[in-house]
């Protein structure tokens, strides 16, 4: 495959790589995977206009082929460079490249954000709480209205 000849891949192969370069660089190679083009350079963005590109064209979101979040893609990236480190025979601490010690135990960081904010979560309850009371409210007026 073509794109991992493109320079930002070989960035997991540097030893002792700085987690902003390999951010960078690593975020414009997913870009090139899900067909950003070149002059895009956010992950954000993209994702958002392929939202807004479905929706306009009126066809379903197919949220598995979107590209990731950055606050998922970036401890992602950080595994996928701590292991291949590692097959290198390059010893790095995991704790600073999206790995977290719990019970003694490594597990990976999957995202630098909680899954849904609050409000967000609140807002979806309380919209469906006042389509259930609208409904209970018109079902009890049928029932008033009844011979």
């Amino acid at each position: 495959m073509k794109l991992f000849e493109k320079p930002f891949s070989k960035v997991f192969k540097q030893e002792n790589c700085s987690a902003n370069i390999l951010v960078d660089n690593v975020i414009r190679f997913l870009l090139a995977m899900y067909g950003a083009p070149i002059s895009e350079i956010s992950i954000g963005n993209y994702r958002y206009l392929t939202i807004a590109k479905s929706t306009r064209l009126n066809t379903p979101v197919e949220f598995p082929s979107l590209p990731p979040t950055a606050a998922a893609a970036q401890p992602h990236l950080y595994h996928v460079y701590y292991q291949l480190q590692t097959w290198l025979g390059n010893e790095l601490n995991p704790e600073q490249w999206g790995w977290v010690i719990n019970n003694n135990l490594l597990e990976p960081i999957m995202t630098l954000l909680p899954p849904a904010l609050g409000v967000l979560l609140n807002t979806f309850f309380f919209v469906i709480a006042r389509k259930v009371v609208a409904q209970t409210v018109s079902v009890e007026k049928l029932n008033c209205n009844a011979p």
